[in-house]
């Protein structure tokens, strides 16, 4: 992690349809405040998710539930890319 500004890092998440997994969000800086974090991505048709979460003050890490939607596109086994973004004014 790049400790010169501060930033959000977080983990890769591999989930199969209709399984949830953790998305674990890190700061590098400015431990001492509360944080409200954005979560969003770019197919929340087959993601459920908390859209915003809090790290509390203190924290250096928070984890948030990911679940994967089952679909019904007719077929079986199809892999989706998809991406999750986060971002937060960490400098205020």
């Amino acid at each position: 992690m790049d400790n010169d500004v501060p930033a959000l890092f977080m983990n890769n998440v591999y989930i199969k349809e209709g399984d949830s997994s953790i998305l674990t969000i890190t700061r590098n800086a400015g431990f001492e405040k509360e944080l409200a974090i954005n979560i969003y991505s770019d197919n929340d048709a087959v993601l459920e998710y908390e859209h915003t979460v809090q790290m509390q003050a203190g924290a250096k890490s928070v984890d948030v539930e990911i679940l994967a939607k089952v679909t019904n596109y007719g077929e079986t086994d199809i892999t989706q890319d998809v991406s999750l973004y986060v971002n937060s004014d960490i400098n205020s």
